[in-house]
């Protein structure tokens, strides 16, 4: 018999004062009827259905077991859906009063709409949230925890990470770490977070790809970040899933004969607050283990790509502006979180200033980004003498070589002329004479700086210069194009270096 306390998160999540709400008042709010058409008649394909699928496996011949599973569309008024929840708790009933001992019933949706019959990817049309689930939950029986340590510290540690946090020892307040989802369904042993957009999202794997394949990195990031084997929420391993993937329907059976209950949480997101989160969605990739961000995801308009409208394969994220794209500045910032170390801070934070002006990205995001890499670029410090402060950020990143070349030479101007009128106080000439010398040595360091800045300057504009000439993608090895790139390479017994003739130092293990 179905037991609603069996769903022990949904318990806890009561407990903590959460809001429930019913199962059709949930779908209502993901399913607005503008989003879905009236009815299945007419041929009018720039409106989505919703489709709501159930699979039934049992050893007992009953009414509804053994359900094949076809994806059957409900529409504006969501009476489908409701017929299908109503047919899954029936069936669950009937198999377990049969005496089946092994039998599962799992009714499953995706909150998007469809303009074809099935629902792969390439029949999809909106996507209307944004799904991650999260299994096996520290806490529950599926993690192998017993009642009496169902305590969930995990989960309560990862809302807190979706709030602002105020911190009475500092009197600040700590930003979420991450975005905030709109509902948390409980499954059984698992929860699924519901991130509601706004508005539809428009996305279809065969006619907008570049918009299908950025909403699924954007999940991939935050789902790496928010299921982890630090966060302390589940131990077991990471199940990466797609857009498409179908979830659990809320009022319908779980696993463990409870039934998948729903709670609200925050709000509504937009995609501006989505991409709010970009940079601290990022996670050491397994495979090329650089440092990857969550990509932005754009919005585009209802009626754009499929059947109704002109296939789109590539949509850019940004504009160009400058001589070089907007990703050339993002590539650059990461690859200083990977490969920054004490000898190469100055060169690489002076390396993405220039790119920063090759991109026209605005100075104000170049100022918050340099700073914000502060304590990182500090962290890499080796010798007590060499910290890495705010001022080396200021005299590398924005700092004016002419102006402070101008500066001295007035302070030079001004103790020569001191030394003309105090020629006779040999002891003041001495001290004058010391001050003079040491501003030479700076002004002598300043020009051999820019000298050194002009020359990689040169160096990275003949590179770009070169590049730009270079087909889009290169298949195999040009002698050409190596020695125009690189300036050395130097081999360890334990790593090779590889020195581009843009400064900039990559490391490859043996």
């Amino acid at each position: 018999m179905i037991d609603l306390k069996k769903n022990t998160v949904a318990e806890w999540m009561l407990k903590e004062g959460y809001t429930e709400v019913t199962p059709m008042d949930f779908y209502r709010d993901i399913y607005p009827e503008e989003v879905l058409r009236a009815d299945n008649k007419g041929s009018a394909k720039d409106e989505g259905m919703g489709r709501v699928q159930i699979v039934v496996h049992s050893t007992k011949k009953v009414m509804g077991s053994n359900e094949k599973g076809y994806a059957k569309p409900f529409f504006k008024d969501l009476s489908g859906l409701k017929m299908a929840i109503d047919k899954s708790n029936e069936t669950y009933g009937l198999l377990e009063a049969a005496g089946d001992k092994n039998f599962s019933v799992l009714c499953m949706l995706n909150p998007c709409t469809y303009y074809g019959k099935k629902t792969e990817a390439v029949y999809m049309y909106e996507v209307l949230a944004l799904v991650v689930e999260i299994d096996s939950i520290l806490g529950t029986e599926a993690a192998g925890d017993p009642p009496d340590r169902q305590d969930f510290r995990g989960l309560s540690n990862m809302f807190k990470q979706m709030r602002s946090v105020y911190i009475a020892r500092t009197n600040t307040v700590r930003e979420p770490l991450l975005p905030s989802p709109t509902y948390i369904t409980c499954s059984g042993h698992g929860e699924h977070l519901y991130y509601l957009f706004d508005e539809p999202v428009r996305v279809n794997r065969a006619f907008i790809l570049e918009q299908y394949n950025t909403l699924n990195s954007y999940k991939l990031a935050l789902m790496r970040c928010i299921w982890n084997e630090s966060s302390m929420i589940t131990k077991k391993k990471l199940e990466l899933q797609s857009i498409n993937q179908r979830y659990r329907t809320v009022g319908t059976p779980t696993k463990n004969g409870s039934v998948c209950r729903a709670f609200r949480f925050g709000d509504k997101v937009s995609v501006d607050y989505m991409n709010s989160f970009c940079k601290r969605l990022k996670y050491t990739d397994p495979d090329t283990k650089q440092l990857v961000c969550a990509p932005e995801i754009y919005r585009l308009k209802p009626k754009t790509g499929g059947p109704t409208g002109k296939t789109i394969k590539y949509q850019k994220t940004y504009p160009r502006y400058g001589t070089m794209h907007r990703g050339a500045y993002d590539k650059a910032l990461e690859r200083i979180k990977y490969f920054a170390k004490e000898g190469l801070r100055y060169r690489m934070l002076y390396c993405l200033a220039a790119t920063d002006r090759m991109c026209s990205i605005s100075e104000d995001e170049l100022k918050q980004d340099a700073y914000n890499l502060l304590d990182f670029l500090d962290s890499k410090t080796e010798s007590p003498d060499n910290r890495f402060t705010s001022y080396d950020i200021q005299e590398t990143v924005f700092d004016d070589l002419e102006t402070r070349v101008a500066a001295i030479d007035e302070q030079l101007a001004e103790l020569q002329q001191q030394l003309v009128d105090n020629s006779g106080d040999s002891a003041l000439v001495d001290e004058l004479g010391v001050q003079i010398d040491d501003l030479r040595g700076d002004r002598q360091d300043i020009l051999a700086e820019a000298a050194e800045r002009t020359d990689l300057q040169a160096r990275m504009n003949d590179m770009i210069s070169f590049l730009e000439e270079m087909p889009v993608a290169v298949t195999e090895y040009s002698e050409v194009l190596a020695r125009r790139l690189v300036e050395r390479i130097t081999i360890f017994d334990e790593k090779i270096v590889v020195e581009l003739k843009s400064g900039l130092k990559m490391e490859v293990e043996e």
